[in-house]
């Protein structure tokens, strides 16, 4: 397994453990529909959680579009989780994993070395 792929999944398993307190299904299923769909009603909540968990679910569904190979979803989720932290190292990784599959290097690259810029800080 590459290192930043380890990383990425420890990072996210780390997600999954905050989220479980009421969103069993975000993140904790290995049917990515229902993980997709879970993650959707944290998102939908907003006003209901803190900005970390909306954070948070915003990775774990994206991460659920990577392994669908809707790698376009996953970078507007990635996205989304970046506009709300910024430093979200994982979001830049996740994000930079999508844009590698759909064969764009230039800004895979770009996210790789932002979240490595990132992880020194």
């Amino acid at each position: 397994m590459q290192p930043l792929v380890f990383f990425v999944l420890l990072l996210l398993s780390s997600i999954t453990a905050v989220l479980a307190d009421r969103y069993e299904d975000c993140g904790q299923s290995e049917d990515l529909e229902r993980t997709i769909n879970g993650c959707t009603q944290v998102i939908e909540s907003g006003e209901n959680e803190t900005t970390e968990k909306r954070r948070d679910a915003y990775l774990l569904r994206a991460n659920a579009h990577y392994n669908n190979g809707d790698y376009d979803r996953a970078i507007a989720d990635t996205t989304r989780a970046i506009e709300l932290d910024p430093k979200s190292t994982t979001a830049y990784s996740i994000r930079g994993l999508a844009y590698s599959a759909k064969g764009d290097s230039v800004r895979a690259n770009a996210d790789y070395y932002k979240s490595d810029e990132l992880t020194r800080e």
